[in-house]
């Protein structure tokens, strides 16, 4: 009975860290789902509350919403694929990126979300950067998920500033 009860108290245990496990996980994915979800949201509603100046303004918001859904699309498929995150499968997609291009995608992901609050944003890039291999949808998925933190955290009126450095 004793070795039993032992048992049972082990798979208990098991049963209660996978609880939490299982609790993270849905607290993160919530979180990244939200991020591009948003900015899709801000931008349609900045075109259609008539905030743009110009058709071509317009025309930016949308691109940008469209930008934010194919994200978002990613990451559902990410999702899709969990089973080879279970399985430790998980590879990387390392290719060359223009590390001034991701960072003013990211950038603007975020835009709609700062200009609700009044906050600027701004991108320092060290001209030394350029063309870095990297698995980009990771990446993009890191950068995005800062700004939009620093977008959430920055008090109305400040600014959010993306640097990015060459480190040796």
């Amino acid at each position: 009975l004793q070795e039993r009860a032992e048992e049972l108290e082990a798979a208990w245990q098991e049963a209660q860290a996978a609880n939490q496990l299982k609790s993270e996980f849905l607290a993160t994915t919530s979180h990244e789902l939200r991020t591009p979800l948003n900015a899709i949201i801000g931008c349609i509603q900045l075109v259609r509350d008539g905030c743009c100046d110009a058709h071509e303004e317009e025309m930016e918001f949308l691109l940008q919403a469209n930008d934010a859904a194919m994200h978002l699309l990613k990451i559902i498929n990410d999702l899709l694929d969990i089973s080879k995150i279970e399985a430790g499968k998980v590879e990387l997609n390392l290719q060359p990126v223009s590390i001034k291009e991701l960072c003013q995608q990211c950038l603007k992901m975020v835009q709609p979300g700062a200009e609700k609050k009044k906050l600027s944003v701004a991108l320092d890039l060290d001209h030394q950067l350029d063309w870095v291999p990297l698995d980009e949808r990771r990446v993009r998925q890191m950068v995005i998920n800062l700004l939009s933190n620093a977008v959430k955290f920055t008090p109305e009126g400040g600014q959010v500033q993306l640097s990015s450095r060459l480190a040796y």
